[in-house]
């Protein structure tokens, strides 16, 4: 598993995720991850299928879920936001 940079003393983080970054290699981590698509398209290989990405699209990964970005547009562009398995526990126990 990918250990993410949380920042610290932080149970998740979200970020701004352009098309123009370097490739990520196909990974997975123990964090629940939900990207929201804004501008531009893409598609995430997954160990079963693929899911294409457009804007408004929501895809949510589960920890421990391989994924993989590909043929992301110049203009792709989508929030990622993470959480740890000690936030969801905290949050679904209540």
């Amino acid at each position: 598993l990918e250990h993410l940079q949380l920042p610290p003393g932080q149970a998740g983080a979200a970020w701004f995720y352009t098309g123009n970054r370097p490739d990520c290699p196909r990974h997975r981590h123990r964090e629940i991850e939900c990207n929201l698509v804004i501008s531009g398209r893409a598609r995430y290989l997954l160990p079963q299928r693929s899911i294409d990405l457009q804007p408004a699209s929501t895809v949510w990964l589960f920890p421990g879920q391989e994924h993989l970005l590909v043929d992301r547009q110049a203009d792709f562009r989508m929030w990622i936001v993470v959480w740890s398995p000690a936030l969801v526990a905290r949050l679904c126990d209540g």
